[in-house]
């Protein structure tokens, strides 16, 4: 028993020793009541990605392989790793707490974030009651303010320099972000701004134009100061000049960054448009794709923004070949490479005349209804969710359309992709919207079979059948189309 006893103290002393001495893992762990049961999705920008399971008591504990000092997404708050860390990452109400090895540059990270909004009040709506009346002089010294605090946090030499490096850049652009956000809070008064974004969640095709008055005159009262010239040409400099749109390191981890050089590629399509009206036929997607490959030269920020672009572009028709052959000559990561091929050879199997890939999903009074039993009928299909705002806006022209139809030899579909969870939530809406048609509910959400089978990345889309069950169109017009019910009008051979 002696025996057993110290062999057992021997290979827990090694086990630790060698995770000591280990050059390629980091050690995660600590405590998040709220997410009991549940998993913590931990991922970094070079397609990383572990779930950390959480016990009933909150707890979770992960070793992480890791290379080399980089930012990883912990549920969607960016946290610093390098290896032989062991940090303890808890969670009390909203604020994450940061102990052990690897703890300062977490917590200096935070207090660099949190700072700004010392400095940035009118940002956190609870905090921005009136007209933003700071004139840019004085805003711009806030920000200087803000530079030397945050800077400051960064004077110790026990820090990582790689972490250092990246922080001193992302404090700069997390300026570049406050001074825009300014400028165009400026002189706005936030309650008319309240009730305008009110408004503009209220429109559909049939009140667009009402609406559409309505939000003129609100953002003409919204607007109570102007920015002089000298202050607009004082905000735009420290925005832009020496702005780098290829910053890679900083892209990976900071959502502000982003969003400036979404900001940037837009100035970037504007300019395009202006010398090239017509853009010989192509859409805003397609002149997107062109200049990031044009003017993004950093390969990261390049293959990630052209994935996305892709995910719009990849759609049925004549331009898919043509599509996938342009993207695949230009991008080199493997990941994505092989995640347009699977899309691109999904849609080849949705191509009009295909037989469609079937479902069996059950309806709000949980019976199932299987697709295939449809077949004798043409099928309309409407891909959505109860969280989709573009969704709901077409559902008064889809109740039009079903009511037009209703005794007609087709049927219309309604698959909501919302969480399980949320179950309830869509059969309550079914139910007070007095939805027709046929409702179900799809078995797991983007991840259903039927759903990855026609690669579906975006809602709402549609889905056209013919009595066979082949396809007819894999992105169909949408209910508020009038070219709708002229193709609906040509198969049904309406008068």
């Amino acid at each position: 028993m002696a025996i057993r006893k110290l062999f057992t103290s021997l290979f827990v002393l090694f086990s630790v020793t060698c995770f000591a001495q280990s050059k390629n893992t980091a050690k995660i762990s600590g405590k998040i009541p709220k997410m009991a049961g549940d998993s913590i999705l931990l991922g970094n920008a070079n397609h990383f990605s572990v779930k950390i399971p959480v016990d009933y008591s909150g707890n979770f504990s992960k070793i992480i392989p890791i290379d080399s000092a980089n930012y990883y997404s912990f549920n969607g708050t960016a946290i610093y790793l390098e290896p032989q860390m062991n940090l303890v990452i808890n969670k009390i109400d909203s604020v994450y707490i940061f102990t052990g090895k690897g703890s300062k540059e977490n917590n200096i990270f935070n207090q660099i974030n949190e700072s700004v909004k010392q400095y940035l009040p009118f940002q956190y709506s609870a905090l921005f009651d009136k007209p933003l009346d700071t004139e840019p002089a004085v805003f711009m010294k806030q920000m200087d303010d803000y530079t030397a605090k945050a800077s400051a946090l960064l004077a110790d030499n026990s820090l990582d320099k790689f972490f250092v490096r990246t922080q001193q850049t992302n404090i700069d652009y997390l300026v570049r972000y406050s001074v825009d956000v300014y400028s165009r809070k400026y002189g706005v008064d936030p309650q008319m701004e309240r009730e305008s974004r009110a408004v503009s969640r209220t429109v559909t095709r049939e009140n667009i134009k009402e609406v559409t008055t309505k939000m003129i005159d609100l953002m003409t009262k919204m607007h109570v100061k102007r920015m002089d010239a000298q202050g607009r040409d004082l905000t735009q400099k420290r925005i832009w000049k020496d702005f780098d749109i290829n910053n890679g390191e900083l892209y990976q981890f900071s959502t502000t960054y982003r969003e400036l050089v979404e900001k940037r590629l837009a100035q970037l399509i504007s300019a395009d448009r202006t010398r090239n009206p017509y853009s010989d036929g192509k859409n805003a997607n397609e002149i997107r794709f062109d200049i990031i490959n044009k003017e993004i030269s950093n390969d990261y920020i390049k293959q990630r923004l052209l994935y996305v672009i892709m995910m719009s572009l990849m759609r049925p028709g004549d331009k898919l070949e043509a599509t996938y052959t342009k993207y695949m000559a230009v991008v080199t990561d493997p990941y994505y490479k092989t995640q347009i091929t699977r899309g691109y050879n999904n849609l080849k199997l949705t191509a009009p005349g295909t037989l469609s890939p079937q479902f069996v999903y059950k309806d709000a009074h949980d019976k199932p209804v299987d697709l295939s039993s449809l077949k004798g009928k043409y099928v309309y299909m409407d891909i959505w969710a109860t969280w989709c705002g573009p969704c709901k806006a077409e559902i008064p022209s889809l109740k039009t359309v079903e009511q037009k139809y209703e005794h007609d030899n087709i049927k219309f579909v309604s698959v909501s992709i919302d969480e399980k969870k949320d179950m309830t939530k869509w059969k309550n809406f079914v139910k007070d919207n007095a939805l027709g048609g046929i409702q179900v509910f799809a078995d797991n959400d983007w991840h259903s079979a039927f759903i990855t089978s026609y690669d579906i990345h975006s809602i709402p889309r549609f889905i056209l059948l013919d009595p066979d069950g082949k396809i007819v169109s894999a992105d169909a017009f949408r209910p508020s189309n009038p070219a709708l019910q002229a193709q609906l009008d040509t198969l049904l051979k309406k008068n």
